[in-house]
């Protein structure tokens, strides 16, 4: 476990799901492709601003992929 990086989202004022979402894109490159790095994402609930956020984890989780990321 001490290999393995963590993830975490930053709330900022403004921050929205289209920051999210590229935030997801982000580490979908980092952990995909030839340079595969293992990271863990770690999302508190204090830091889910939107509903969408979960879906978007849950979709992750159920078929591997975020539609229309």
């Amino acid at each position: 476990m001490l290999e393995i990086d963590l993830a975490e989202i930053e709330i900022i004022k403004g921050y929205n799901i289209d920051n999210f979402r590229d935030f997801l894109r982000m580490l979908l490159e980092q952990t995909g492709g030839p340079k595969a790095k293992q990271i863990a994402f770690l999302l508190p609930d204090g830091k889910i601003i939107n509903e969408r956020m979960l879906e978007d984890v849950n979709n992750l989780l159920n078929c591997g992929e975020v539609p229309n990321l």
